[in-house]
């Protein structure tokens, strides 16, 4: 189980509204089979897709554009910007799915040092993200939904929307 801040969650709904898939179990993002995709297509399909949006409106404000991003690269980030709002480590290890939550503190809490060599239009970026971060944690428990997440056999991370 995963929680989802509610403007996440109404955006997911949305999505899976607008795509016909509305069975209580039905994969967040399919195949066009309607099967489990795999991170390299997930890659191909919708993230660099997005990446190439972003780095438009990156340049106009005169960041640097974003590179190659996998997947596990934004799970990556959601964890450190958790860190970075001040999420307990526990809590993030939970939602991430770590046994440990001394793996997730030593791995993503390095995110808060690194803003001092930004930039300052990244530095701004950066800001932002925490802030949005901090906005996304408001909210009581009842505004929190927590959905299943299927791990499949071979370690890689699906997506269920409920």
């Amino acid at each position: 189980m995963i929680d989802l801040p509610p403007a996440l969650r109404d955006e997911l709904a949305l999505y899976m509204a607008s795509a016909s898939r509305q069975e209580p179990n039905a994969l967040v993002f399919p195949t066009k089979t309607g099967r489990m995709d795999n991170r390299n297509d997930v890659r191909r399909r919708l993230i660099v897709k997005a990446v190439e949006r972003a780095n438009v409106r990156l340049a106009e404000q005169g960041i640097a554009p974003i590179g190659r991003i996998s997947p596990h690269a934004l799970r990556r980030t959601y964890a450190s910007l958790r860190s970075a709002v001040g999420d307990e480590a526990a809590y993030t290890a939970e939602q991430l799915g770590h046994v440990d939550a001394r793996f997730t503190l030593a791995v993503y809490t390095g995110a808060v040092k690194r803003r001092q060599r930004l930039t300052g239009a990244e530095r701004q970026e950066f800001d932002a993200a925490i802030e949005w971060g901090q906005w996304a944690l408001l909210g009581t428990s009842d505004e929190i939904e927590s959905v299943s997440v299927a791990a499949p056999a071979n370690g890689e991370h699906a997506s269920r929307a409920s």
